[in-house]
């Protein structure tokens, strides 16, 4: 009951918000201030991302992870010795990478094969206090969110 009216909470001061942003806009004003903007914008990011890992970990229970097959560069790197990951994809990656245009999926394959030899790139961050040990690695637009645990990578979904 409690998350419910924590729920309501939430949207009702989302709308206020909304209905304050579209005031300032009727008067010709800025919405908000660009540092106050850019707080939203991430914060809203952060509460997208939660939301894919956590029902990319929901879905999981029903269907078995995808070998992330690389391209053929992945497989000459492993001859020299470097240290290669397994990777695999959820469900709900496999879906988040079918749904991209071809320039785009071929960026997000690149991104995921480099995973195999250096998991945390620069860049790359966590998302601490949210959903402990997953990362989050921006390409263009996208957002790749991943899990490393061992010698695994673990693809849990791509969001915008």
């Amino acid at each position: 009951m409690d998350e419910t009216r924590g729920d309501e909470d939430v949207r009702a001061a989302q709308a206020e918000l909304l209905t304050a942003i579209a005031g300032r806009l009727s008067k010709g004003d800025a919405p908000l201030p660009v540092d106050l903007m850019a707080k939203l914008a991430e914060e809203l990011a952060l509460r997208i991302d939660d939301e894919a890992i956590t029902e990319a970990w929901a879905e999981n229970e029903y269907e078995e992870p995808t070998s992330w097959r690389g391209s053929a560069a992945r497989a000459s790197r492993r001859g020299r010795g470097r240290d290669v990951r397994d990777i695999e994809l959820l469900a709900r990656a496999v879906r988040d990478l079918d749904a991209l245009g071809p320039t785009e999926r071929e960026d997000v394959s690149l991104e995921i094969d480099a995973l195999a030899f250096d998991p945390v790139p620069r860049g790359v961050t966590a998302l601490y206090g949210r959903k402990d040990g997953h990362l989050q690695n921006r390409i263009g637009a996208r957002r790749l969110l991943y899990k490393v645990q061992g010698t695994l990578v673990t693809i849990v979904a791509i969001t915008r």
